[in-house]
């Protein structure tokens, strides 16, 4: 799982709380199923979830430090996406900007 981008970053704000709906029950689904298989270590799950949502949430910057690894009833709550404002995506291509002096 590494070298991860963020795919959605360039979703209009509408197309972003949509797809990361979608990616939210994705990540409960694969903690749900592990639960009944325990396929893999709980723990490992947990801090691999942790780190994806996080990243498609803009709350940690991949190979920066994850801080606490929170229970899967408390991520999507913490790092509640639905309830804030997302910036749209623009295009900064075409910007001037001036020169400031401190």
């Amino acid at each position: 799982m590494s070298g991860w981008i963020n795919e959605f970053e360039s979703l209009s704000a509408e197309a972003y709380k949509k797809e990361i709906g979608i990616e939210k029950n994705i990540l409960e689904q694969m903690w749900d199923a592990n639960k009944k298989i325990k396929y893999y270590d709980a723990d490992a799950l947990l801090r691999v979830i942790n780190k994806r949502w996080r990243n498609i949430t803009n709350t940690w910057e991949y190979n920066s430090d994850m801080g606490e690894i929170l229970p899967m009833d408390r991520l999507f709550k913490v790092y509640d996406v639905f309830g804030k404002k997302i910036p749209e995506a623009t295009d900064s291509s075409n910007t001037e900007t001036e020169k400031v002096s401190f």
